[in-house]
């Protein structure tokens, strides 16, 4: 039970920690200014243009931390109730909303290599959706509940799910940038 409480821990730091501060470094290179939320969101794009590596870090570690404690999205092999299922697919979506918000930044639409991009960030999105996995199933080591959660339908349907809503929230935002410019 030690080892579970510890890995839970480190988990947290890590993936909630290195997010936050990260937001801190570059909210205060940011300047000041009475400015309205598109602008402000203008603001956090191209901060994402310059300093890719810190928005992939952070969409990154918040994907792994996210992945660990939503998955699955759909348990196929528990009876729950309808209610249950929708509240955790409503969590998971809006969480992973966000990354896609994040990767949007990090990773900007190129005309010329859509398919390329696409692709990137379907191997960056499986990246943290698995690593996600790997830290529920370290978590759920020696449980029963790791015996029906982690099936292949239900991880092929966390699979499928979270990097399609990361896929829909990334090309909104590009397509929001695209109409504010």
């Amino acid at each position: 039970m030690g080892e579970l409480v510890l890995v839970l821990i480190i988990t947290c730091i890590v993936c909630g920690g290195v997010p936050l501060f990260a937001f801190v470094y570059m909210n205060g290179k940011q300047k000041k200014s009475n400015r309205n939320s598109a602008q402000a969101t203008n603001k956090t794009f191209e901060a994402g243009k310059s300093h890719p590596k810190v928005f992939l870090c952070v969409a990154l570690m918040l994907g792994t931390f996210f992945g660990c404690f939503t998955f699955p999205v759909c348990n196929l092999t528990k009876i729950v109730s309808r209610d249950i299922r929708l509240i955790n697919f409503a969590v998971a979506a809006l969480a992973y909303y966000e990354i896609g918000a994040i990767e949007a930044a990090a990773f900007p639409l190129k005309k010329d290599f859509a398919a390329k991009t696409i692709l990137t960030l379907l191997g960056f999105n499986c990246v943290h959706i698995l690593a996600g996995m790997g830290c529920r199933y370290l978590l759920e080591y020696g449980e029963v509940s790791s015996t029906y959660n982690f099936t292949l339908p239900n991880m092929a349907i966390h699979l499928f799910v979270i990097n399609a809503v990361c896929l829909v929230s990334w090309y909104k935002y590009q397509d929001n940038l695209g109409k504010e410019k």
